[in-house]
């Protein structure tokens, strides 16, 4: 039996041209769960007048992404995931 989170999350500098790359390879990818609540639509409308810098959520907001990771990848999978991803640095 085998446990495996379905996702693995990094940090990428150029998401764009990551999602892209992933894209023509047939890869899916989500974007994190997460990141900056001063970027949400609904802080930037109720809290106009308070100012947030949150550097490391800004950073995860706007570089972050999921790549697939569960126990069923084969290994070539796996290797043209991080041939797509590692071309993309």
């Amino acid at each position: 039996r085998f446990v495996s989170s379905f996702a693995q999350p990094i940090i990428h500098p150029n998401r764009a041209n990551l999602i892209n790359s992933l894209k023509k390879s047939n890869i899916e990818y989500r974007p994190l769960i997460c990141g900056s609540l001063a970027e949400q639509p609904v802080w930037k409308k109720r809290f106009t007048n308070l100012p947030v810098d949150l550097p490391n959520a800004t950073k995860v907001n706007n570089c972050g992404i999921y790549l697939p990771n569960n126990h069923k990848l084969t290994k070539q999978e796996v290797k043209l995931i991080c041939e797509v991803v590692n071309k993309g640095v």
